[in-house]
């Protein structure tokens, strides 16, 4: 396994603001490797590359559904446009008969979303909501009424 995958991985931990089960550096680099992630990496010839944004395609349970994921740009690189970049060229990768979804409560992310088409859906403890949620598989990630953290639900 790349150091960069490794290095990655604990940065995504560091910031406690993503899906858990998806932060090893085994699920972040296959992502990459089915060509479902965008990445931006430095470019060292010799050494270890630093990933310094990063995007994934998830698969639901249900199969006319992705979840744009995991999305996240270094501090030093934030405020520049990469959010919406890196998003913008993961929409791109998806199969054209994809609906998708997405989680944040990242206000940049948000409006990225809203600029790319995305649309929030319901409140947070929306109740029709529920049974499309277990189907597609994050019905335990639904924004509920002790959410904290702000996390809202979007979809495209």
């Amino acid at each position: 396994m790349q150091r960069k995958w490794e290095v990655l991985a604990e940065k995504l931990k560091a910031e406690k603001a993503y899906y858990l089960p998806r932060l090893t550096p085994r699920n972040l680099s296959a992502r990459q490797y089915a060509g479902r992630a965008i990445i931006r990496e430095s470019n060292e010839n010799h050494g270890d590359r630093t990933i310094s944004a990063y995007a994934a395609l998830w698969r639901s349970h249900d199969p006319t559904w992705y979840e744009l994921g995991t999305v996240w740009v270094s501090a030093e690189l934030r405020g520049n446009g990469f959010c919406r970049n890196i998003m913008t060229e993961l929409i791109a990768l998806a199969p054209a008969d994809i609906r998708l979804l997405m989680f944040t409560a990242d206000v940049a992310i948000m409006r990225a979303a809203h600029g790319l088409g995305f649309f929030e859906v319901g409140n947070p403890s929306h109740p029709s909501n529920e049974p499309w949620a277990i189907r597609v598989g994050v019905s335990a990630r639904l924004p509920g009424i002790d959410n904290p953290e702000g996390r809202r639900l979007f979809v495209r």
